[in-house]
């Protein structure tokens, strides 16, 4: 079975976790050893395994059918967020992934919209006018194209679905698609320039 790699709920690193067991030595009492393959728990409807962090020593259990992972708990740390976007934006990217890892699609698809509000102000755009006019203001300053003006629209809208209760319920999915959807926006807006504003650098070092 390939290696199990996740962002530790623990320690937050991201690390391979190691499968335990136990084993007893004649008299002594049993003492932990890690294995190559997980050592399973059966039910009548899933397989049941205990993974150590190789960093922090903390466990976590997973649950397997078959070879497959069918969920880890306490749940995986998500993916961390670029350090060259904004802190402030990073902030909420973050507590979307957080809400999202959880089953909290509602929250993660507001804190997506969130975040964008706070990268349109980042960005210089009027901090007094909606959303939409925020976008609209990137788009007609060429910041952003109209392609991803329609991204950060998609997910205005769903934003909007989760803050009012009249409005459709999010789904897993859609929450999905908003924080991804939100966090190419956040490249685009800072990863590329920072990536940009490097290669410029090093081109005028080798002038």
């Amino acid at each position: 079975m390939n290696p199990i790699t996740i962002n530790c709920p623990w320690c937050k690193k991201h690390v391979a976790l190691v499968w335990i067991g136990f084993y007893s030595d004649g008299y002594h009492a049993s003492r932990q050893r890690s294995f190559q393959e997980p050592i399973v728990t059966s039910s009548d409807k899933a397989n049941w395994s205990i993974a150590e962090c190789p960093i922090c020593h903390e466990c976590v259990i997973v649950k397997l059918k078959g070879s497959y992972v069918i969920a880890i708990m306490p749940s995986p740390l998500p993916n961390p967020t670029d350090n060259r976007i904004n802190p402030t934006v990073i902030k909420d990217l973050d507590e979307a992934k957080l809400c999202l890892s959880v089953g909290a699609f509602r929250a993660s698809a507001a804190m997506c919209r969130r975040a964008i509000q706070q990268a349109c102000i980042q960005q210089g755009m009027d901090g007094k006018k909606d959303l939409e006019k925020q976008i609209d203001e990137l788009q007609s300053n060429g910041i952003i194209t109209s392609h991803i003006s329609k991204w950060a629209h998609s997910c205005r809208f769903l934003g909007n679905d989760a803050a009012h209760p009249d409005h459709p319920e999010v789904t897993e999915k859609d929450a999905t698609d908003v924080l991804n959807l939100a966090e190419q926006l956040m490249n685009i807006l800072y990863v590329m320039p920072a990536i940009s504003k490097d290669v410029n650098v090093v081109h005028e070092r080798k002038k």
